[in-house]
C-alpha cells in the first residue's frame, strides 16, 4: 500500500489484526521475509480447516459443524470467534501510515 501510493496514503487509518511474534519469527526462519496479516488469516484458517478434519475425517456436515462451533480459538492473528453466519469477531487493531511506516494507533 505505502509503496504503490507513492505518498498519498499518509495519513490513512485502517483496520488490520495482530500477528502473533512467534508466528513472525519462525515465518522469517521459514521464510526469510515478514509475514502480513493475510499469511497470518491464511494460517490460522488452514489450522482450523486442519482440527475440524481431524475431528471430523471426510464428513463434511460435521466439519461444517464443527467450525460454526469455534469459540476464543488462539490463532497466530489473534483470539477468534466463528459466529452462526459464518462471519468472524476477532481481536482488531488499528495501524495508520506516519511517515511512510506503518503504526499501530491501539490494540
Amino acid at each position: 500500500v505505502i509503496e504503490a501510493a507513492q505518498g498519498a496514503a499518509e495519513g490513512l487509518i485502517f483496520q488490520s489484526t495482530a500477528v502473533s511474534d512467534e508466528f513472525k519469527q519462525q515465518y522469517q526462519e521459514a521464510y526469510g521475509d515478514v509475514p502480513d496479516v493475510i499469511a497470518a488469516n491464511a494460517y490460522d484458517a488452514v489450522k482450523l480447516q486442519a482440527l475440524a478434519f481431524d475431528e471430523c475425517g471426510n464428513d463434511t456436515r460435521c466439519m461444517a459443524e464443527f467450525l460454526r462451533n469455534v469459540r476464543d480459538y488462539e490463532g497466530v492473528s489473534g483470539n477468534l470467534t466463528i459466529n452462526e453466519d459464518g462471519s468472524t469477531s476477532k481481536t482488531r487493531i488499528y495501524k495508520q501510515i506516519q511517515n511512510g511506516e506503518f503504526v499501530t494507533l491501539s490494540e
